[in-house]
């Protein structure tokens, strides 16, 4: 791809549902440190479709999680800002009632009615993200109270109910239990439990398998779509695990020092991977049967606070050249297909 190719600019990513469920239009996320300026966020665009799964990968450091605790506003200011674009999220399919997140309070009682009930989210490590202190039964009957406005009975039988449906053993027991009773899959079902009680229309899984042995990963990805079946939910699965990506997604995007370098259906770019960081990506995973070496991806992410002059993933590539000096836009190179690349057309296949 040269400047010159006849590209039209790229719709925003994701957009294929008349009717998205959340819009995310050029968000930058900043963190203003004594090392200088972080931008883990870089001017991010993306769109998730009512129902559907998006997968966000990358490697640690590339902005994915980031991306989602911008959306529930938990960017912790100082040092973390949103200093720019927009999240707009669709309680109405016709957009009756669009609210845009960046101007909402991230401490105010508006975002706390959305957050847990409309977006949940599931995050990396349960062990630190529940409380060591409270019952998992009482942490989950606490979101339940606060956004469903039920009495304390209500609210510990909805909680087991909860519990039953992720499939934990022994509900009416284990809803008493403190998380380091719990075993590591234990733990991720009540996570899963928490996020799922108030029926959001969004939940947003950051790793939501980390560290779990591959048995108890399949039954956590099972359950999610079972759920997602159930209660017509969409979901922002964030994940360096491509095999979860082809099982659970219906479209990817892949993120590279804070940007979108490439999106598409998950099929596509599983079979014909058009930028070369999502090639190097694909090519670091073995694969049952074939004897083949591994090929890593040469060196490593930069430092956050690294800027760097044109493409960020140029001092990576096995493709770079004089023009890659300059940043290239993110443009449709087919029907759904948006890459990030000078020579995209020239490697696909």
């Amino acid at each position: 791809m040269t400047p010159s190719s006849a590209h039209s600019p790229a719709p925003p990513i994701g957009a294929v549902s008349a009717a998205p469920l959340l819009e995310i239009n050029d968000l930058k996320t900043y963190f203003y440190t004594e090392d200088g300026v972080i931008r883990a966020v870089d001017g991010v665009s993306l769109s998730i479709g009512r129902q559907e799964t998006l997968g966000v990968v990358g490697e640690s450091g590339c902005g994915k999680s980031i991306t989602a605790f911008s959306v529930m506003r938990l960017i912790q200011s100082p040092p973390g800002q949103i200093v720019d674009g927009e999240i707009l999220f669709h309680r109405a399919p016709d957009r009756s009632k669009t609210l845009d997140l960046v101007k909402v309070d991230p401490k105010g009682a508006q975002i706390r009615s959305i957050r847990g009930n409309d977006i949940a989210m599931i995050f990396q490590e349960p062990m630190t993200s529940l409380s060591p202190v409270h019952t998992i039964g009482n942490q989950i009957g606490e979101a339940i109270r606060l956004h469903q406005k039920v009495n304390r009975k209500e609210a510990r039988n909805r909680t087991i109910e909860a519990l039953r449906k992720v499939r934990l053993p022994n509900p009416e027991g284990q809803v008493d239990n403190y998380p380091h009773e719990l075993s590591g899959g234990m733990r991720q079902r009540a996570m899963i439990a928490m996020a799922l009680s108030c029926n959001p229309n969004l939940l947003i899984a950051d790793e939501p398998t980390t560290a779990l042995d591959v048995t108890v990963q399949a039954q956590i990805l099972e359950l999610m779509e079972m759920l997602q079946e159930e209660i017509h939910m969409s979901i922002m699965l964030i994940t360096h695990d491509l095999g979860v990506v082809a099982k659970m997604s219906n479209h990817v995007a892949v993120m590279y020092m804070g940007k979108i370098v490439e999106y598409a259906d998950s099929r596509t770019i599983l079979k014909t991977p058009s930028h070369p960081y999502t090639q190097g990506l694909l090519k670091s995973i073995p694969q049952i049967g074939k004897k083949e070496r591994l090929v890593p991806i040469v060196g490593s992410v930069p430092a956050p606070s690294e800027v760097l002059v044109g493409c960020s993933f140029a001092p990576r590539c096995p493709y770079a050249m004089d023009q890659c000096r300059e940043a290239p836009p993110l443009e449709e190179i087919a029907p759904g297909h948006q890459v990030a690349c000078w020579v995209a057309e020239d490697i696909t296949g």
